[in-house]
Parts: C-alpha cells; structure tokens; sequence
C-alpha cells in the first residue's frame, strides 16, 4: 500500500533517492542539459526581445521538469503528498 505522506521519516530512502536522480547525469540532468542544448541560442546572449521567448521556455521547462518528477514518483509508487513531505525533509534536514 502507499505509504503515509504524514510520516515524512519513513520518506527519508526516497528522499535520497530523489535527490541521486534529480543531480545524476542519466537522470533529470540529463534532461536539463539537453533543454538547455535546444535552446542554446537564447541563452549565448540575453536580449531584450527575447524576453517573451524566456516566458515560455519557462512555462516548457517547468512543464518537463513537471512530467519527469511526476514520472518519477509514479515508478516510486508515490504521489504528490509525498513529494511535498520529501521537500520538507529536505528543508527541515538542513540540506541546500
């Protein structure tokens, strides 16, 4: 069964591994290094009448980064509760 989000310790080994996948290079880096490949030429030079495009590669990117969290507890068994339970952990452990 899932496990109770309320219970942010029990959390603690998913947390973890969130963290590994979120920082290792075959997981969610890689997808942000390949995000920022396709969309190099934006960001070699700030320029103003770029600004809207800067909007929507944010609204693009948050939507990836979206999908591959949600990817990512879906393979966990988890769900958004316990993401937010996790970020807490995060938060209350003192890591960055």
């Amino acid at each position: 069964g899932a496990m109770d989000p309320t219970n942010a310790e029990a959390l603690r080994p998913q947390a973890e591994r969130l963290k590994i996948w979120l920082l290792s290079e075959d997981g969610f880096l890689e997808s942000l290094h390949m995000f920022f490949r396709e969309n190099k030429d934006y960001f070699d030079a700030f320029a103003e009448e770029h600004a809207l495009h800067y909007t929507e590669l944010h609204k693009v990117f948050a939507a990836r980064f979206e999908s591959e969290i949600q990817g990512w507890l879906a393979d966990e068994g988890l769900g958004e509760e316990h993401l937010e339970a996790m970020l807490q952990l995060g938060r209350e452990g003192g890591d960055p």
